[in-house]
């Protein structure tokens, strides 16, 4: 009797589970749709061709449809009226030289598309990028903001929130091609403040995080822009290394430093012979220019001047004899990297600076120390610094191979 009522128990909890599981399969593939969509958009500002960094404006019914397509803004720009839409997977359209969007089409687990919201620093505003580098990060307005179910502001610099809409709650009508944010997308009054995921439409550009009930059932997940140029900067230490390495293969030397000087008042970014640091050289190259001779296959990635990477740059040499294909003897002949130990034997070094940091003045220049930190702050003694960024030190150093 016992081991009867055993399994008729049994039977009933799993049938309960049984019949959640729809639910919760649909929250799990929610999770990972939001996942995936934040990998595709940093994966987006980090080989963005045209601007690293740069995003795709979303889906909007502008047009009277959610085709897909990156509804971008050629004239007027509004930006609470562009910013938020549907994911877009397709291309851009109406934004002069095209990038392709997020690559493929994201649902949530009810089959919904996702919804994206872009920070208007992102985005091509009326045909072009803004000029986009590690400065814009000290930039504190034209964020968005996502606070929690009770009103707690968990970020005020996010770039981008992606939401998934889940399905529809009363009185949400998703008939028709293209109907209104506000048919997908819900929100909430905390202590008196009313914080709805659709609102950029009107200028509000807060959001709200908080578990899915009767009345709202959004989830979102949003990316930081200190996470997303975390992303784009390495990728902009490696096209320095790169540019100074793939010249050093074809020409059997390094191009010469530009002396370093107030990067924004520099009339230009040239070689000079001898020199061993300084800018890296994104105006004319010596021994060889960039595009001739030796140099022929190697230019000068249009993106990494137009958006001044160039003037958040150092770059040295060991000696004259490194310059022209010599070696170097580890220790003082070489370039030291700290911490220690075995890092005295490097030939060639590139240092992408990150934002400005408290104390720096880069509108007053007074020298290294308004770009960089600690050991890379002084030049002359062949010694280098890497370590974690933090709120002191931002320097990104690559080693030249």
């Amino acid at each position: 009797m016992f081991l009867i009522l055993f399994m008729v128990s049994a039977a009933v909890v799993l049938k309960g589970l049984s019949g959640k599981n729809p639910i919760l399969n649909q929250n799990a593939s929610t999770t990972k749709a939001l996942a995936l969509a934040k990998e595709l958009v940093i994966a987006h500002a980090v080989t963005n061709s045209v601007t690293p960094g740069g995003l795709s404006f979303p889906d909007r019914n502008s047009d009277n449809n959610y085709d897909g397509n990156s509804d971008c803004v050629s004239s007027g720009f509004n930006e609470t009226l562009h910013l938020l839409g549907k994911w877009p997977s397709l291309d851009e359209q109406g934004c002069g030289v095209a990038v392709p969007a997020f690559d493929k089409p994201v649902q949530d687990g009810t089959g919904e598309t996702l919804w994206y919201a872009v920070s208007r620093h992102l985005v091509k505003t009326n045909g072009s990028y803004p000029v986009l580098n590690s400065e814009i990060l000290n930039q504190n307005n034209g964020w968005l903001t996502v606070v929690n179910g009770q009103g707690t502001v968990l970020t005020n610099r996010a770039a981008v929130v992606i939401m998934a809409p889940g399905g529809v709650i009363q009185p949400q009508d998703r008939s028709g091609a293209a109907p209104a944010a506000s048919q997908f997308l819900e929100g909430i009054t905390i202590n008196g403040t009313t914080f709805t995921n659709y609102a950029v439409e009107t200028g509000d550009t807060g959001f709200v995080a908080r578990p899915a009930d009767d009345t709202t059932n959004d989830q979102l997940i949003y990316i930081t822009i200190d996470e997303l140029m975390t992303a784009v900067e390495q990728r902009v230490t490696g096209e320095f290394e790169k540019l100074i390495n793939d010249y050093r293969t074809a020409c059997t030397q390094y191009p010469w430093p530009r002396p370093y000087i107030d990067p924004r008042t520099a009339s230009d970014f040239d070689s000079v012979i001898s020199t061993l640091e300084g800018l890296l050289p994104t105006g004319t190259a010596l021994p060889s220019n960039w595009g001739t001779g030796c140099a022929a296959s190697i230019t000068v990635p249009p993106w990494l001047t137009a958006n001044n990477w160039h003037h958040l740059s150092y770059y040295a040499l060991a000696s004259a004899t490194v310059q022209s294909g010599g070696t170097c003897t580890p220790g003082p002949g070489c370039l030291t990297i700290l911490p220690p130990p075995t890092n005295d034997d490097k030939k060639a070094i590139v240092i992408l600076a990150g934002k400005e940091l408290s104390g720096q003045a880069r509108n007053t220049f007074t020298g290294l120390t308004d770009y960089f930190e600690d050991q890379n702050a002084s030049s002359g003694d062949n010694t280098f610094e890497t370590k974690a960024p933090d709120s002191t030190f931002n320097d990104r150093l690559e080693v030249v191979q």
